[in-house]
């Protein structure tokens, strides 16, 4: 495979040093092997196997959009938000960053997958590729790579939206605290695609096509979120987490304004610093 640019190896090393500091911050050995089947698999470690996943590209902007990157992302907002999420159970903390940085497993998993639809695609899904990419979150291709709760929750990430949700029977059980996570990470999976994914795979407003941007306006995302996520309730009242009564315009807007989400957000790739607050 050819060498990366310079500007992303840098980004690469920088998120995967984050991805570390996030494990140690949690107390996650980087080679841990659990009994309970849950160890997190060696492609989120391995250097070689996410370099395979990225392509050197004139468009800086595309390769971080790339899923290894996107992953990773999603597994540093674990960490953020573990706080306001008010996980205090070891167990719990190990169960919610593994589905969160593995959430997107399944794609890799699936059987030619980058002959059914290229990683670096500058256009929406065919209906046939939609397809394929909907079993990412089938039992089948996460086989037994992880517990039962991370499996469930991994196999819900797509499950609570209000159009076209998938799977229509998810595996596992919908435990409380399963829904509490799997909803959760719904919300921010969908919110870093769409923040760092060019304007080619989404449709240009009449104003981004004026202005040329790269990527959707934030004040866009934020609407195409409290549109399919507003309605949604997130009510927990368990034993593991902060007990809240919520519903997703709210969470939506408190992850605004506390800048976890926006053009203010640590973790945006595209702002001048990717970072793990630490607490």
């Amino acid at each position: 495979m050819d060498e990366l640019s310079p500007e992303m190896e840098s980004l690469y090393c920088n998120l995967r040093a984050k991805v570390f500091e996030a494990m140690n911050f949690i107390g996650i050995p980087e080679y841990e092997k659990r009994t309970d089947g849950s160890n997190l698999p060696t492609f989120v470690l391995n250097k070689g196997d996410i370099f395979s996943q990225i392509s050197t590209l004139s468009d800086w902007g595309d390769a971080i959009a790339f899923r290894a990157c996107h992953m990773m992302r999603v597994g540093l907002y674990s960490v953020l938000l573990k706080d306001y999420f008010g996980v205090k159970d070891e167990t719990w903390k190990h169960n919610m960053f593994t589905a969160y940085i593995c959430h997107d497993t399944g794609k890799d998993l699936l059987e030619g997958f980058n002959d059914a639809f290229p990683i670096n695609v500058h256009r929406s899904f065919s209906e046939k590729e939609m397809n394929i990419m909907k079993l990412h979150v089938e039992s089948a291709q996460l086989g037994d790579l992880f517990n039962p709760e991370i499996k469930a929750i991994v196999a819900r990430h797509h499950y609570y939206r209000k159009h076209n949700p998938y799977p229509e029977h998810p595996w596992g059980q919908e435990t409380p605290e399963v829904k509490y996570l799997a909803q959760r990470l719904e919300i921010i999976d969908s919110e870093d695609a769409a923040s760092t994914r060019v304007n080619t795979r989404t449709k240009l407003t009449v104003l981004d096509k004026i202005l040329k941007r790269k990527f959707q306006s934030q004040d866009l995302i934020k609407q195409q979120l409290l549109n399919e996520y507003g309605e949604l309730r997130l009510d927990y009242g368990g034993d593991f987490f902060a007990r809240v009564k919520q519903t997703g315009a709210e969470f939506i807007e408190e992850m605004y304004s506390e800048r976890i989400f926006g053009r203010e957000n640590r973790l945006n790739p595209f702002e001048k610093e990717i970072f793990v607050r630490k607490v």
